[in-house]
């Protein structure tokens, strides 16, 4: 199952996660798009509540999941 939302955030324009394949695509303010693999939906569902996504994704994204750009 795909989910794709725009967000409100300093960082990033939208966000887009696959469960079956595990990978959250995220597209930043800059229209950079970034796919990080191995991605749970219990991490997707822990970064999508957050009360910042820029804090989360730095603490508990980048640098940590394997990514590339697209």
């Amino acid at each position: 199952m795909t989910t794709e939302q725009e967000v409100v955030s300093s960082q990033f324009k939208k966000v887009k996660y696959d469960s079956e394949t595990k990978t959250l695509i995220i597209t930043f303010n800059n229209d950079k798009r970034y796919e990080y693999s191995e991605f749970t939906k219990e991490d997707f569902d822990k970064f999508m509540s957050a009360d910042s996504l820029g804090k989360w994704f730095n603490n508990h994204i980048k640098n940590v999941f394997s990514y590339r750009p697209l």
